[in-house]
Order: structure tokens, then C-alpha cells, then sequence
């Protein structure tokens, strides 16, 4: 089965109204359910990673109620109906109640192919819901907490309305434009497009001793068109000692956090930060991990969140002053979306590059690393290059946005 396969798929079963996805569209692997059930938290808290279950969970974590650890706001399926694609070795795994055949009657009745331009020409224009200005001044606010010793690093998110978008506009760009870690959810006035590179716990029964990694990202540097250009950003960015302490930071974080799930002094610390890129932008990506607990369980994994990379340090104070500065509530933005499945391999992702529904309309957010060496212009303009996902504004010095 052909990615392209895939697509239609998503594709169809968007315009029936309800998809569920795990993993970005051009990934090595993919799920998609075609029926899902929601089921409440308490079924799903005590389920053990590394154990064989019956059935497949998929959910979407609200960073609100991470933060509260409870979780009445987030969303947690059962998967009924889909399939699960290893585009590696071609192999497709039924799940539940799916149906090949009729799966394949799908994808045969869709004769013509999609085209290469799915999603490429569609222009996602984003309005700020606060003026740069008042932006800057949180930049500034969160520069004199830090300065006066109340924390370290502050995630200062920006949120925008995304103007003149339809769901299937908005199905087709993911389509083409999805992250690694990505995840698209539609059901009901549900709607969540994540275009997420970050993963945040990842366990697999194949890992020896059956580690628990985490993949923080730190560090952001645009991409440009021309190569000599973008090495020397990349090079850049890897030899920026802002962003290597940033991500120092967060490293330590997570390692106390994971540690709270992993055997005694079983934490290491991979790789400190190696340059990735992405489509859009290079990030500094650092590798942490540790042995399981024995008996892990969801709900544990779910304690440690937050991500501490969209947080900052020391956490518990900066969620308190993010609250402050972003004066709202982030909902999905810079939460989670997990899949946990039959065989007891669980994987998770930090929901950065993420649009939501909000009402009729859609939003999207982008946020910073707040350090003391922060220049609050320059962070604004990372912002903008982390909305160049949805703006495909890939080359530009400046971002456009519409005041």
C-alpha cells in the first residue's frame, strides 16, 4: 500500500466526517481509523505500556488539563475500525473490525490519482489576535522574571485566527505538509490538524530493556532555497550557544521528569543536540532516555506532563507565569497526542505546528524559548518562521501576516 493510497483515504473519510490519524502523512508509519469511539479517562489511565491489549487507544491531551492532571477536557478513543501502515515493508495491519476489502473498493473507486499539487498552492494567511506590540511587552515582562532569578526559560506562545479556511483545504494542506509526529482528528465539531516534527515518550517492547525516550527540540533556524544559505544557517544554529543552553536546560528537565518513570539511575542522556531539518526550519533535537518501570502505566506517563519544551524551567513556576502572560487557555496547543497499540508499544508527541478548531474558525499558535540572552524582536521573529508550515512563506527574511 502506497502512501498515496493512504491519502485518498484520509481524504474520503474526512469528507464522510469523521478520521482519526497517527503519524504524518509521508511518515514510515501510519494509522488511520475510520471508527472510533470516545472513552473516558478512567479506562485508560491504568493500562499498562509493554503489555498486549485487545485494543488500540488513541488520544489528544489538552495542555490545560496536563497541567491540572485531570483530564476531563482531552479526548481518548477506542479504535474500531482502521488499519495501521508500515510503509517500509509495504505490510498493512487490520484493526478491529476493518474491513479490507471494502477499504481497497474505496481507494479503486478514486481512479485518478492525487495530484503532486495537493496542497502545495493553498495560502494560509494568519492574523495575530494581539499586536506585536503587546507581544514584545510579555517578551520584556518575562525577561525581568528571569532577570530577577523567578525562573530560568519561559515557551511564550502567540496565537493567530487563520483566515478564509475550509476543512477540506485544510485536510489537503496536512496532507502534503504533516510532520513525523503529526496527527489529524475530525469528528463531530472536533477538529485538530497537527503538523508536530516533536516527539515527546516513546516506548517500544523491541528496545533493549525496554527503554522510555523523549526527543526535545530547542533551537530554531529558517530554511532557505539556496543551499549555501542554508548550510550557514544550519551551522548557525549548531554552533549558537543561546540555543545549546536553552536546550541544556530543558535536557535537564526532562531527565528529572523521566526519571520519575524510569528505574533508578537508568537516565541518560543520548545525544545533547544534534541539528535536524525539517521542511521549514532546522532544530537543535537532544535524545533522553531511561529503563521502564515495570507495570508502567498511561497515567504515569501522562504525570509527567507538560513537555518541559513547551513549558520551560523550573516548570511548576513557569506554567504559573505563562498563565499570567498568555492571560487564556492554551487547550491543545502544546498538548499531547498518544497512540498506544495491541501489542503495548506506545508512542507520543508534543503538539507544536498545531491548528485548531475554535468555534467556526480555526487557530493556530507558535511559541519561543524566553532565556536570559532573549532579544524579544528576534524571538518574535521565530515565531513567524514556525508559522511558515501553514504560510509556506519559506524564503522570505520577513513573515507575512495581515494586521
Amino acid at each position: 500500500m502506497t502512501q498515496q493510497a493512504a491519502a485518498q483515504w484520509i481524504r474520503h473519510l474526512s469528507q464522510e466526517g469523521q478520521v482519526l490519524v497517527f503519524g504524518g502523512s509521508h511518515h514510515s508509519e501510519l494509522l488511520v481509523a475510520s471508527k472510533f469511539e470516545r472513552i473516558p479517562y478512567r479506562e485508560v489511565r491504568n493500562l499498562k505500556v509493554g503489555r498486549k491489549s485487545p485494543c488500540q487507544i488513541v488520544g489528544f491531551l489538552s495542555y490545560d488539563d496536563t497541567v491540572a492532571q485531570k483530564f476531563d477536557h482531552s479526548f481518548f478513543y477506542r479504535v474500531r475500525e482502521g488499519f495501521f501502515f508500515d510503509f517500509r515493508t509495504g505490510q498493512q495491519q487490520i484493526i478491529g473490525s476493518g474491513d479490507k476489502k471494502a477499504f481497497l473498493d474505496i481507494i479503486s473507486s478514486h481512479k485518478d490519482s492525487l495530484p503532486e499539487s495537493l496542497g502545495r498552492n493553498i495560502r494560509i494567511d494568519l492574523k495575530p489576535l494581539q499586536s506585536d506590540e503587546t507581544y514584545l511587552e510579555a517578551c520584556h515582562k518575562a525577561l525581568d522574571w528571569i532577570r530577577n532569578g523567578r525562573f530560568y526559560q519561559l515557551n511564550l506562545l502567540r496565537y493567530f485566527n487563520i483566515l478564509g479556511m475550509r476543512r477540506d483545504h485544510f485536510v489537503e494542506h496536512w496532507l502534503v505538509n504533516s510532520g513525523n509526529q503529526g496527527a489529524l482528528l475530525i469528528d463531530d465539531d472536533r477538529e485538530i490538524f497537527s503538523y508536530s516534527p516533536e516527539q515527546f515518550v516513546v516506548s517500544s517492547n523491541s528496545s533493549p530493556q525496554r527503554r522510555v525516550e523523549t526527543f526535545p527540540i530547542k533551537g530554531t533556524r529558517r530554511r532557505s532555497q539556496d543551499p549555501d544559505m542554508d548550510s550557514r544557517l544550519k551551522a548557525d544554529l549548531e554552533t549558537s550557544p543561546k540555543d545549546r543552553a536553552e536546550l541544556s536546560m530543558i535536557i535537564d528537565l526532562m531527565r528529572n521528569d523521566l526519571a520519575q518513570i524510569c528505574k533508578k539511575n537508568t537516565v541518560r542522556v543520548d545525544e545533547p543536540g544534534q541539528v535536524y531539518s525539517y521542511p521549514t526550519v532546522h532544530h537543535l533535537v537532544a535524545h533522553v532516555s531511561g529503563e521502564a518501570l515495570d507495570d508502567l502505566t498511561l497515567g504515569q506517563i501522562f504525570s509527567i506532563l507538560p513537555a518541559g519544551s513547551i513549558t520551560g524551567a523550573p516548570k511548576v513556576e513557569v506554567i504559573a507565569a505563562i498563565s499570567e502572560l498568555e492571560n487564556r487557555k492554551r487547550s491543545f496547543f502544546m498538548g499531547s497526542a498518544f497512540h498506544l497499540n495491541s501489542s503495548g508499544d506506545f508512542k507520543s508527541t508534543v503538539m507544536i505546528r498545531t491548528a485548531l478548531k475554535v468555534g467556526d474558525a480555526y487557530q493556530y499558535a507558535a511559541g519561543s524559548g524566553i532565556v536570559v540572552k532573549s532579544v524579544p524582536e528576534d524571538e518574535m521573529a521565530e515565531i513567524y518562521v514556525k508559522c511558515r508550515v501553514l504560510s509556506g512563506d519559506q524564503d522570505d527574511s520577513t513573515f507575512h501576516h495581515i494586521q
